[in-house]
């Protein structure tokens, strides 16, 4: 699969994932969810829908809202470069990768979809602090039904990932409202550990969780050196969760 014609539908996958993912970004965090194309934050103005087109839609509007030239979240921009590679990469991962509980075809596009969900977790998370229900469940969901109507031993160990990782930080919770009396670690947080559970399953998740405090740790130590932050700012673990979930991907055997 790892042709001229695997390559070309990763490219695709990851352009068209690129759209979905900045659209989503734009739309599911609001107070008041309707499907409308993300408005500009300043003057509340709705973009032209051929904004969304990857890369050229950025770099027609320069950047900046048309209306009141207020400037247009920067996301657009890479989430047009990130989806595409990291699509490419998870495709030489599942060809280099010889299983047999899926075909490399069913195994790329069910890892190809949970990389572009990640991408959206992450990107909410980093720009609103938010890891959203909608995402989570309907994720869980999935992974749920496939790990039922396919492999039974596969769910096994991807229960056994979800209760582990989603007692740990159920109880990081605990603590963390204790000792600060406030949500320090939200819930979300809780239910992306359960999720990345699922995805990577046992004994894999350890490495995952690993990886993703690994990543917030290292983010957190980024922005305090920057003085973009300082040690009450709150970090959002979400975003080191899904990086830390991806990275699994690559340094650690697959459970599909």
């Amino acid at each position: 699969m790892l042709a001229l014609w695997g390559v070309g539908i990763a490219l695709a996958g990851g352009v068209v994932g690129a759209v979905l993912v900045n659209l989503l970004a734009d739309v599911l965090p609001r107070e008041q969810w309707r499907w409308r194309l993300g408005s500009c934050q300043k003057c509340g103005a709705a973009p032209p829908a051929w904004r969304y087109a990857p890369v050229i839609g950025f770099l027609l509007l320069r950047g900046r809202c048309p209306q009141c030239g207020e400037g247009l979240p920067r996301r657009h921009f890479w989430m047009d470069l990130a989806a595409p590679t990291t699509l490419l990469l998870i495709l030489w991962r599942v060809e280099t990768d010889h299983l047999e509980t899926l075909s490399a075809e069913a195994r790329f596009a069910l890892y190809g979809a949970v990389t572009l969900t990640l991408l959206l977790i992450f990107v909410i998370d980093l720009e609103h602090h938010l890891i959203l229900d909608i995402v989570t469940y309907p994720s869980m969901a999935a992974l749920l039904a496939l790990g039922l109507l396919v492999n039974h031993r596969v769910l096994v160990f991807m229960l056994i990932g979800a209760v582990i990782a989603g007692v740990l930080f159920g109880c990081l919770y605990l603590v963390a409202y204790l000792a600060y009396h406030a949500d320090a670690l939200g819930l979300g947080d809780v239910k992306l550990a359960a999720l990345v559970g699922l995805l990577i399953g046992w004994p894999q998740i350890f490495q995952a969780l690993m990886y993703g405090c690994l990543a917030s740790a290292a983010a957190g130590m980024l922005l305090l050196i920057a003085r973009k932050a300082d040690w009450q700012t709150m970090i959002p673990l979400g975003t080191g969760l899904s990086l830390g979930a991806y990275l699994a991907l690559f340094l650690a055997p697959l459970l599909w």
